[in-house]
């Protein structure tokens, strides 16, 4: 609910590194396989120039523009690169179309040692600046965005930058510590602005190294696929190369589900710690794992055990991680110092979390709610667990507590697979097109209604913001042009209206290229879909019948604040009937006409998004502490004034579970604590609440 302004003044050096970290580090693996490379290179651009809906003309103009993109990646902050790097790598600017079409890596190779150079400077730059108090009574400021800086020219440049933002970096810690001790009573100890400082100082510094030495971990192979994508990235910002570690976990987000032990694991400091233990997994029901217990090792059956300390945690998942009904021997430490062995039984571990679940509104339970994170299924199964199967239930369980009245939250749900929304959106039509697909061939192939039954026909609301995208915008758009729904929320959804297919290598050429190794997959946007009404949901997405304030509201995001994302356009409409609304879409209208130019709890919403317009149009940030202390504070007060004007305007909503679900949630206390912070941001939920509003025109 609140609006996060915070990234602007906390410590933008981690900000800038951590988005180009794929680019960064030296790496202790065996010599990278560079005719591997070449051929893997050579495998997605002939892939692009036979499948992708609009295949590039690889030629200098392409090259020219693929060049500015990868130097903007490799050192997104500017706090590395020097305009003499620049100008050295710009030799390379036209020729890389030679280097595609040749499987040459000349500008890969030569900038990563260059930025291998640059990298080793600047560990001396941070320790000789933090190694004494920043002056903070000088007005002084800093861009909070590196692209309106120009790079560096020389080494002191180059320093400077690096002092600046590890000034903000320890300002935001100085600053929150001072919060901290606000809490102290009178007369007891607090720490004086000197020792918060040292602090502060420190662990900027301690943070920065810690940041160096994972990037030091970091393979060849994460630089490589960093380097592909920048050069995918200008012909549209969905078609991705997957290294073969990638590709494994995309797999994973797309079933909801993986095979190993069940805990989500955090880095800090070269620890591996457990973060969390999911309900259900073997890992929970063995019972012996703790959350904060440090992984140190890990041994497969009769094997000597792997240290993961130090390890980079993605690396280190993979020794954790594992087949069904294989074994793995974890040694922790215990938060109390000792050492345990622990060995669990890997399984298939369900993220329920991603999966579609309902509860009942109203003291008379009168209003279905159905959240869906995801349009999930899983590929590997066939049997697997799907969203269209789960929507049915849950759809068909409301209908079993006497609910015709049903809203469906597609809020953050950035899509997934088009074969299920096509049935999702059948549930709620008795016949008739979903929607329009055209291929990269120029092949047209309308998606319908595959099931003639109406599984419900009662009244529907689809919640939506400006990150609903892909799937959610084909659901949320069939269900406006059929009239079916009103649709509520942002001003419109993200506008992702292209389809993606992935393409592995390793079936394709597995056998040809035997001695490479795993070569990977290319996620490549093969088609564009458009609604029924024949409009593309490219760029413009689904607009909102009723649209309420939200915090990016004067903010251009979603796929048209992307550079490179492909065009709107349009095809014939689809024939199709017209349902009769059972909901009084026009009253409705009316009625939030003249309520929202008056609530004041959405007129404090509409101001602070004004504000964020404004914040983001000025990236400037104080580095006189003072000055940044007023700021913050002021950030603080506006979101208790929401708080407060939310507390005083609005009453809860009273949310159930549904009874049919009771019992599974009441079987263990991790389910139960998990479903009661669930029922708990419902209840509170301002958009929510509209929307049982408006079940009642």
């Amino acid at each position: 609910m609140q609006i996060n302004k915070l990234k602007k003044y906390t410590g933008i050096v981690l900000v800038g590194i951590l988005l180009m970290s794929f680019s960064q580090g030296d790496s202790n693996e065996e010599k990278p396989n560079r005719r591997k490379q070449g051929i893997v290179q050579s495998m997605v651009f002939s892939a692009l120039d036979a499948r992708h809906y609009h295949a590039p003309k690889i030629n200098d103009e392409y090259a020219a523009t693929a060049f500015d993109e990868y130097i903007k990646s490799l050192d997104y902050g500017k706090q590395f690169l020097l305009s003499t790097d620049i100008e050295k790598l710009s030799v390379h600017k036209t020729r890389l179309d030679d280097y595609i079409q040749n499987a040459e890596l000349d500008l890969y190779l030569e900038s990563q040692e260059i930025l291998k150079e640059r990298i080793q400077e600047a560990k001396t730059y941070y320790q000789e600046i933090l190694a004494k108090p920043f002056d903070y009574e000088i007005k002084e400021e800093i861009d909070s965005d590196a692209e309106n800086r120009m790079w560096c020219d020389t080494k002191d440049d180059l320093k400077e930058v690096w002092r600046r933002n590890l000034k903000l970096s320890t300002l935001s810690r100085i600053y929150s510590r001072e919060k901290t001790q606000e809490g102290i009573k009178e007369g007891e100890k607090k720490t004086s602005w000197k020792e918060l400082e040292k602090a502060s100082r420190e662990a900027t510094l301690k943070s920065i190294e810690s940041w160096f030495d994972r990037m030091g971990k970091l393979k060849d192979e994460d630089r490589f696929e960093q380097y592909i994508n920048s050069l995918l990235h200008v012909i549209d910002p969905h078609t991705t190369y997957l290294a073969p570690k990638s590709n494994e976990d995309f797999n994973i987000s797309m079933s909801g589900k993986l095979e190993g032990i069940g805990a989500r694991l955090s880095q800090a400091e070269g620890e591996i710690k457990v973060a969390e233990i999911i309900p259900g997994s073997p890992c929970h029901l063995q019972g012996e794992l703790e959350v904060e217990d440090i992984i140190l090792k890990a041994a497969e059956k009769e094997k000597e055990p792997t240290d993961l300390e130090d390890m980079l945690l993605s690396d280190a998942i993979r020794y954790i991680r594992g087949d069904k009904g294989t074994p793995v021997t974890l040694t922790v430490r215990k938060i109390d110092g000792s050492l345990q062995d622990i060995t669990i039984v890997r399984d298939v571990i369900v993220n329920k979390e991603t999966y579609a679940k309902s509860a009942l509104i109203g003291d008379e339970k009168e209003v279905g709610y159905i959240k869906l994170p995801k349009f999930y299924v899983d590929f590997s199964d066939r049997k697997g667990r799907r969203c269209s199967t789960d929507m049915k239930k849950e759809l068909q369980k409301l209908q079993a507590e006497g609910v015709d009245k049903v809203i469906i939250d597609l809020r953050n749900n950035t899509g997934g697979s088009l074969s299920d929304v096509v049935d999702i959106a059948g549930y709620f039509i008795s016949d008739g097109p979903i929607v329009q697909v055209k291929s990269y061939d120029g092949n047209k192939k309308v998606w319908n209604d595959r099931d003639k039954k109406m599984v419900f026909d009662g009244k529907l609301i689809v919640l939506i913001n400006n990150f609903s995208a892909s799937a959610s915008e084909i659901l949320a758009g069939a269900l406006k042009d059929y009239d079916r729904a009103i649709i509520m929320g942002s001003n419109q959804s993200f506008g992702k209206g292209t389809v993606q297919n992935v393409m592995s290598f390793d079936r394709q050429f597995g056998n040809r290229f035997k001695n490479l190794g795993q070569l990977g997959s290319l996620k490549i946007t093969t088609h564009k879909f458009y609604r029924i009404n024949g409009e593309s949901t490219q760029r413009r997405g689904v607009k909102s019948d009723i649209v309420l304030p939200d915090n990016y509201r004067y903010i251009n995001i979603g796929e048209n604040d992307r550079e490179f994302a492909l065009a709107w356009d349009k095809m014939e409409m689809a024939k199709h009937d017209f349902y009769r609304n059972k909901l009084n879409e026009k009253k409705a209208k009316k009625y939030y006409d003249e309520f929202l130019a008056k609530d004041s709890v959405f007129q404090f919403i509409d101001q602070q998004a004004k504000e964020l317009k404004a914040d983001r149009d000025d990236s400037m940030v104080p580095l006189h502490y003072k000055t940044y202390k007023q700021e913050r504070k002021q950030e603080e007060e506006d979101s208790k004034g929401l708080d407060e004007l939310m507390e005083n305007n609005r009453k809860d909503l009273v949310i159930n579970n549904l009874s049919v679900d009771l019992p599974e949630i009441q079987k263990d206390s991790l389910y139960i604590n998990i479903n009661k912070k669930w029922i708990e941001s419902l209840e509170n939920d301002i958009y929510l609440q509209e929307a049982v509003k408006v079940m009642e025109f």
